[in-house]
């Protein structure tokens, strides 16, 4: 998406509020403990967010939250192309009042499995996950994005501190996670916060960062 000088990113579309983005975290977490006892052992992402938007739904219909809309596999395109590409397609797509109309106003939310003691696994979390958006593939030019992590073996063990050290060795040590307190989100295994800069858009990304017990 272009810009022009008066023009920043960061226009009020892309740009929701804390409140906003801790009301999507707690429903999260609320979805993951729903979800979590109908997942079977060695369950994949696919299956897994397609109950998770399921639950998402749902929790926000008992609460009374009508202001927002829960989608997936929402299609990223890139208008500037003509071409029949798709850029990709995001797990859950999250979209408050003031965003319905602008196909490119929304919070994306990018979901991984995470297993303690596989490397191999849990390296996607950062290259093919949280990449997505540093790279703007994903949510080009927000404030905000979201990452979630599916621990399948809980407990959480040593596995924020291996996804921290390689965040830091793909995007040096301003990425660093950094803790976020909330007392609303005690069923999360961890919370955490990063910033990144979209090189494409000249823009700072805020990721949070969710990591919830999937298996049993």
């Amino acid at each position: 998406m272009l810009t022009s000088a008066d023009f920043p990113y960061g226009q009020p579309s892309l740009d929701l509020g804390e409140d906003e983005i801790f009301t999507v975290a707690k429903l999260i977490v609320d979805a993951a403990r729903v979800v979590r006892p109908s997942v079977p052992p060695g369950d994949y992402e696919v299956p897994i967010n397609i109950r998770m938007r399921k639950a998402l739904r749902k929790v926000k219909r008992d609460i009374g939250l009508n202001n927002i809309e829960i989608h997936g596999e929402d299609e990223v395109l890139n208008e500037a192309i003509d071409d029949p590409e798709v850029e990709g397609r995001i797990d859950i797509v999250v979209r408050f009042l003031q965003q319905f109309g602008d196909e490119n106003a929304y919070l994306g939310i990018e979901c991984k499995r995470l297993l303690r003691g596989d490397s191999g696994l849990n390296i996607n979390y950062v290259d093919k996950g949280l990449a997505r958006f540093v790279t703007c593939q994903y949510s080009c030019g927000h404030k905000w994005g979201m990452m979630v992590g599916y621990v399948m073996n809980p407990p959480l063990g040593d596995i924020t501190e291996y996804l921290n050290s390689k965040i830091c060795e793909r995007y040096g040590p301003s990425a660093a996670m950094e803790n976020v307190e909330s007392s609303e989100l005690v069923d999360a295994l961890d919370f955490k916060k990063s910033k990144h800069t979209q090189i494409r858009a000249a823009n700072d990304i805020n990721i949070l960062h969710i990591i919830v017990p999937m298996g049993n």
